[in-house]
């Protein structure tokens, strides 16, 4: 399949997840995802930049420290925007330790500083505060303490009560164990929004390995009751991470973006069917999932998995569930919400 993924998205989408950063393994910075947009032809209206621990302050106190990630996603805009990419960053999620307590407020108001209210014309959206856990500390991101009842915590609880009172969201990353966890959060902060990434955080390697049938069965439960919290939504995306255990596999199984449709579509059929197309949108995730497949790939993927729905579930998915949770519709973003996808 080499049809570019701009023809199959003709009036644009919103990547409503992306990360810039340089790691020893990887750099991808703005004029890479740029190059990935000019390549697949795709017209992104917006995009949401997500925390990634990059470019820190490299002084001041450690909880202050975050800020720099902010400015470097302002930066980032600025230089698409003079590439001819406008909407790129046009939504930040930044970093916060919510285990500060109250006192988060204080690195929360300095995000806002630097960026502004996306309420108010700003960028600034929410942060991220990554939960994933698991017994099994191979599954771990090192960079990012956490413990099993990290939801629970008083501090942390108290932290995340600020986010409301600043209306500000809160993107969570965990894996699809802690479901019930983030459930009862959930439903303690019924008013702030939740944005629940990479399809719930499914995992098929580890300990996990092997038990594909009884992983899906599990998650598809537990979303179901988080689907009953009406302050989620969902990203669709994030599942050509090697620790979801999705893999294209060899030389001799079909490969493209038809075969990612085929083997995300469970999972898809299964988000649409329990949070509906007003609480579902896209995430490239780059460039995480694009170590697995190329960008545009995962794109074609998600044309298919829209292809048998109707306009309004393709505009859903494709912008206007980013647009009202993210709060980008206030003008800023020309041509949204979308009328032909």
């Amino acid at each position: 399949m080499n049809t570019p993924a701009g023809a199959l998205f003709p009036g644009g989408v919103i990547d409503a997840h992306h990360h810039l950063y340089v790691r020893p393994d990887m750099r991808y910075l703005i004029d890479d995802y740029i190059a990935d947009l000019r390549h697949t032809e795709l017209t992104v209206q917006a995009s949401i930049y997500v925390q990634a621990r990059s470019f820190y302050l490299e002084s001041g106190p450690e909880p202050f420290r975050v800020w720099g990630e902010t400015e470097f996603a302002m930066a980032s805009g600025a230089r698409a925007a003079e590439m001819g990419f406008k909407g790129v960053c046009t939504g930040i999620v930044g970093a916060a330790d919510l285990t500060l307590g109250r006192s988060v407020a204080k690195v929360l108001e300095g995000h806002l500083e630097r960026a502004g209210h996306v309420a108010e014309g700003g960028r600034f959206c929410g942060i991220r505060h990554i939960l994933a856990w698991d017994r099994d500390a191979h599954l771990l991101n090192p960079a990012y303490p956490t413990s099993e009842d990290l939801m629970e915590q008083r501090e942390f609880l108290e932290g995340f009560a600020v986010l409301g009172d600043l209306g500000l969201s809160f993107d969570a990353w965990l894996l699809a164990p802690q479901l019930p966890r983030l459930v009862r959060l959930a439903e303690r902060f019924p008013d702030v929004p939740i944005v629940l990434n990479h399809c719930g955080g499914p995992v098929g390697i580890g300990p996990y390995a092997g038990r594909g049938g009884e992983v899906l069965a599990r998650w598809s439960a537990d979303m179901t009751r988080l689907a009953q919290c009406g302050n989620v939504t969902v990203k669709f995306g994030g599942l050509g991470m090697a620790l979801s255990g999705l893999d294209l596999g060899g030389h001799d199984r079909p490969r493209g973006p038809a075969a990612l449709a085929q083997l995300w579509k469970p999972w898809f059929d299964r988000l649409l069917e329990v949070f509906g197309a007003e609480r579902m949108m896209l995430e490239s995730n780059a460039p995480a999932d694009r170590v697995r497949y190329p960008f545009a790939w995962g794109w074609q993927a998600f044309r298919l998995l829209l292809e048998p729905h109707g306009p309004e579930v393709q505009r859903a998915l494709c912008s206007e569930t980013a647009l009202r949770v993210y709060r980008l519709d206030h003008g800023r973003v020309p041509g949204c919400p979308m009328t032909d996808v």
